[in-house]
C-alpha cells in the first residue's frame, strides 16, 4: 500500500513539475494589471506549494525524512532567507512582498525537484517539458512577426509579441536553452552518434528546438536593431552608482540593514529616485525611472544588499565546485545564465529559468552518481540512541517514528496557507494572502477596460472592490487617488453655468477626502516613492482655495518627494510652479535655479524662470531666460513658435531692448511643451475651506548627500514631475 501511495505521491509531483516547466514560458493573461510577469509568478507560486504539500505528504507515507544531499541546497537556502529578511526589514515591505514571495518559492521549487525527480524517465520528462514549452512560445513570436497571429486576443496581435513581455528578456531567455540543445547535439556528435540524432525523438526534438530558438533570437535580436525606440536599459556607471550608494549612504540609523540587506527585494526603483545622480539628467531618457538596474547582480546588490550578493556567489562558486565536465550541456547552459546576471537586468522569466536549470543540473548529477549528490534519511528514533537520526539511503535503520514527517507535513500545510491566505497584515489589520492579490489584481485590470472607463463609477466600484480585497498595493492607491479627483473634477465640469445641487456639492467634497486618504495610504504603504508623495502633493495642490492649509501641505508633501528623488529638475519645476500659484516669486526663483542647475539645458526650466522674471518686473532677465529656451527648443517647431511669440511681445514691452549676456545653449530633443507650472485641476474656491487631512508624518527619509544635488539658497520644499 505505501509502496502504491508513494509510487501516485511521485508521479503526481512529477507531472506537477513538468507542467510548470512547460507553462512557464507560454503562460501570459490578459485579464491582469501585468499581462506576462505577474501571470508567471502566480504559476510558480501555487505550483511550488503543491509541490511541498506534495513533499510533506511523501514524508508520512515513507516514514522518514529523505532529502538529496548536494552543494546547492545550503546555498540556495541561505539565499532564500536573505530574501525573507531583505523584505521583513524593508520600509517598503509591502511592495517588497509581491516580488520577493514568487522567487522565494522558486527556492522550493528547486527544493522539491531535486527530491522528486530521482529517476531518468522523470528527469528527460520534465527536460523536454522546459525545452517543449520554449519552443512552443518561441513559434508564437516567430509568426506575430510573420503578422500570423495564433492567439485570439487583440492585446497581442503585434509584430514584436512575446509572452515574456521585453524584447531584451526574451533574447536573454533564449541564449542558454539554444546552449543547451546545441552542446547536447556537439555532445552526440563528438561520441559518434550523429546517425542517431535521426533516430531518437529526444534528439530530434533538441535539433528542432536549436533551430527555433536560433530563429527566433535572430528575429528579436533584428527588431531591437531596427526598432525606431530602442529598448532602454540603465547604463552601467548609474547602475553601479546606485548600487553602492542604497548599500552606503541611507539614514544613520538604517544604515546596517540597507549595508546587510539592502532596500528590499524587488524595490530597485525606489532605489534609483534616491540615489542616481544629477549627471543621468544628461542623458536623453532622463525622465525615465528604472524598476531594474544594469545587471541583475547590482540590483541584487541593492536590494538585498551584502549578505545578498554573497549568497548568490555562494550559489555559484558552489555550482562551479560541483565538478561537472566543463562541456557537460546542463553545466554550460546554467553558466550561460550566471554570466547573462553580470551582463542585463533580469526580471522574473530569467530568475525562473536560471533556478530551473540549477535544479536539473543538481537532478543530472544525481542520477549520474556524482561525489557529493547523496540521498540521507532523517529519523526520530528513542531516546538512548538520541532524538534525531542522519544516515545515508540504503544504511540500516531502526522502525521509523511518524512524528517527525507528521511535523513536516503540519509545517508545509501551514505554510501554504499562510502565503495564500495571511501572507500580510499586521495587529488589528485584516491579513491578506496571495489568492486575495489575485484576485484584486484581475478586478483593478478590469478598471481599466474600455467598458469600465466609459463609466467612471465602474471603474470606481471595481478599484472600490479591488482596493478592499488587497489593501496593501500602494500603486493601487495612488492611481484610485487620481480616479477620485478625475471623478469630482469632471462633477464640477458639469455643473459650469448653473448652481450644484447640495448633493452633487456633496458628491465632491467626498471624492476629493477619498482622493487624499488614498494618496496618503499610499504614501504610508511605500514611505520611500518619491512618486506616491508627489501625488499626494498634486492632490493637494489641486485643492489650493478648497481645503484649509492645501497649499501648506502641498509644499510639505513636495518636499519630501524632492528629498526622495533630489536629482529630478521636474520636481523642482513643480515645486516651483506651487510657489508661482502662491506668488512667492522668491521661493519659486529658487526652485527654477535649481532645476536649471541639475539639467543645464531644461527648456521649462529657463521657461518658468521667465515668467517669474516677468511678474517681478525684471524684463531683462525675462527675455535672456526666454531666448535661452528659443535656442534650447530650435528644433521643436510647435515650442518654438511659441516662445518667439512671447519674445516678441516681451520686447515690444521693454521698447525691443536687447537682452545682454545671453548664454548660448545647444538645441535640445526634449519637447516638453513649454508652459508656466499648473495644477492638473482647478476647483471653484469654497469658503469656508473644508477641513482635510495632513500629510503622514514620522516617515524616515534618507538625508540627501552634498553630493547629490545643489543646494538651495533658502529653506525649500518638493515637487512631481512634467
Amino acid at each position: 500500500m505505501n509502496k502504491s501511495a508513494l509510487s501516485l505521491v511521485s508521479s503526481v509531483a512529477t507531472i506537477l513539475t513538468a507542467t510548470i516547466f512547460l507553462l512557464f514560458p507560454l503562460f501570459f493573461l490578459t485579464i491582469t494589471t501585468d499581462f506576462f510577469t505577474f501571470p508567471k509568478q502566480i504559476l510558480i507560486v501555487i505550483g511550488s506549494l503543491l509541490l511541498l504539500v506534495l513533499w510533506g505528504i511523501k514524508v508520512v507515507i515513507e516514514r522518514k525524512i529523505t532529502f538529496l544531499l548536494n552543494p546547492l541546497n545550503l546555498p540556495i537556502a541561505l539565499f532564500a532567507i536573505v530574501l525573507i529578511l531583505s523584505t521583513f526589514f524593508s520600509l517598503s515591505s509591502q511592495d517588497s512582498i509581491i516580488q520577493s514571495v514568487p522567487v522565494i518559492l522558486l527556492c522550493v521549487l528547486f527544493v522539491t525537484t531535486t527530491n522528486f525527480i530521482s529517476e531518468k524517465s522523470s528527469f528527460s520528462i520534465v527536460v523536454t517539458s522546459l525545452i517543449i514549452g520554449s519552443a512552443l512560445s518561441t513559434i508564437l513570436s516567430i509568426c506575430s512577426f510573420f503578422n500570423i497571429y495564433l492567439l485570439p486576443f487583440e492585446a497581442v496581435k503585434n509584430q514584436g509579441f512575446n509572452t515574456h513581455g521585453s524584447p531584451v528578456q526574451y533574447a536573454a531567455y533564449l541564449v542558454p536553452l539554444l546552449v543547451l540543445c546545441v552542446a547536447s547535439l556537439i555532445d552526440i556528435v563528438k561520441k559518434g552518434k550523429l546517425k542517431s540524432i535521426f533516430k531518437d525523438y529526444s534528439y530530434i526534438l533538441q535539433l528542432v528546438s536549436a533551430i527555433i530558438f536560433a530563429i527566433g533570437l535572430g528575429i528579436v535580436l533584428l527588431q531591437i536593431i531596427k526598432a525606431p525606440q530602442k529598448p532602454i536599459l540603465l547604463p552601467f556607471n548609474h547602475g553601479f552608482q546606485v548600487a553602492f550608494a542604497t548599500i552606503s549612504q541611507d539614514a544613520p540609523q538604517r544604515l546596517a540593514q540597507s549595508l546587510l540587506l539592502g532596500s528590499g527585494y524587488g524595490t530597485f526603483s525606489t532605489d534609483f529616485t534616491r540615489y542616481i545622480a544629477p549627471s543621468f539628467n544628461n542623458l536623453s531618457f532622463w525622465n525615465l525611472t528604472f524598476a531594474f538596474s544594469s545587471s541583475y547582480i547590482l540590483e541584487l546588490i541593492a536590494t538585498t544588499g551584502i549578505l545578498g550578493i554573497f549568497a548568490f556567489a555562494f550559489i555559484f562558486l558552489n555550482f562551479l565546485r560541483s565538478k561537472a565536465a566543463p562541456t557537460n550541456p546542463l553545466f554550460l547552459s546554467t553558466l550561460s545564465a550566471f554570466i547573462l546576471t553580470l551582463l542585463i537586468p533580469f526580471s522574473f522569466s530569467l530568475v525562473f529559468l536560471l533556478f530551473a536549470l540549477l535544479s536539473l543540473f543538481v537532478c543530472y548529477r544525481t542520477l549520474a552518481k556524482a561525489k557529493g549528490f547523496d540521498v540521507i534519511t532523517l529519523n526520530l528514533v528513542t531516546l538512548k540512541q538520541g532524538l534525531i537520526s542522519v544516515t545515508e539511503e540504503g544504511a540500516k535503520r531502526n522502525k521509523e517514528n511518524l512524528l517527525l514527517p507528521s511535523i513536516v507535513l503540519a509545517l508545509t500545510l501551514i505554510i501554504s496557507v499562510f502565503v495564500l491566505f495571511y501572507l500580510t497584515g499586521t495587529g488589528s489589520t485584516a491579513r491578506k494572502g496571495y489568492l486575495a492579490l489575485i484576485s484584486s489584481d484581475i478586478k483593478f485590470a478590469k478598471s481599466f477596460s474600455q467598458e469600465a472607463l466609459r463609466s467612471g463609477t465602474q471603474t470606481y466600484n471595481l478599484e472600490t472592490q479591488a482596493i478592499n480585497e488587497y489593501p496593501y498595493r500602494s500603486d493601487y492607491y495612488r492611481l484610485f487617488s487620481q480616479i477620485n479627483i478625475a471623478l469630482a473634477a469632471n462633477l464640477v465640469t458639469a455643473q459650469q453655468g448653473r448652481t450644484p445641487s447640495q448633493d452633487v456639492q456633496q458628491n465632491i467634497i467626498a471624492l476629493l477626502q477619498q482622493s487624499i486618504n488614498s494618496a496618503r495610504q499610499a504614501v504610508t504603504l511605500a514611505p520611500l516613492s518619491s512618486v506616491n508623495w508627489q501625488n499626494l502633493g498634486q492632490i493637494y495642490r489641486n485643492l489650493i482655495g478648497v481645503g484649509q492649509n492645501a497649499d501648506q501641505f502641498a509644499i510639505a508633501s513636495y518636499n519630501q518627494a524632492t528629498t526622495l528623488n533630489p536629482s529630478n529638475p521636474g520636481l523642482r519645476i513643480e515645486l516651483g510652479g506651487i510657489y508661482y500659484q502662491l506668488k512667492q516669486w522668491d521661493l519659486a526663483q529658487n526652485q527654477f535655479n535649481i532645476a536649471q542647475q541639475l539639467k543645464n539645458d531644461y527648456p521649462n526650466a529657463y521657461y518658468n524662470l521667465g515668467h517669474v522674471f516677468e511678474e517681478k518686473g525684471d524684463l531683462q532677465n525675462a527675455l535672456t531666460q526666454y531666448k535661452l529656451v528659443a535656442q534650447l527648443v530650435a528644433n521643436d517647431k510647435p515650442n518654438l513658435d511659441k516662445i518667439n511669440a512671447e519674445i516678441n511681445a516681451l520686447q515690444e514691452k521693454i521698447g525691443k531692448e536687447q537682452a545682454a549676456n545671453a548664454q548660448t545653449k545647444e538645441p535640445t530633443t526634449d519637447n516638453t511643451p513649454l508652459g508656466v507650472n499648473k495644477p492638473q485641476n482647478e476647483f471653484p474656491p469654497k469658503d469656508p475651506k473644508e477641513t482635510i487631512p495632513a500629510p503622514p508624518k514620522g516617515v524616515v527619509t534618507p538625508k540627501p548627500t552634498a553630493t547629490t544635488t545643489p543646494a538651495p539658497t533658502q529653506a525649500v520644499s518638493p515637487t512631481p514631475t512634467n
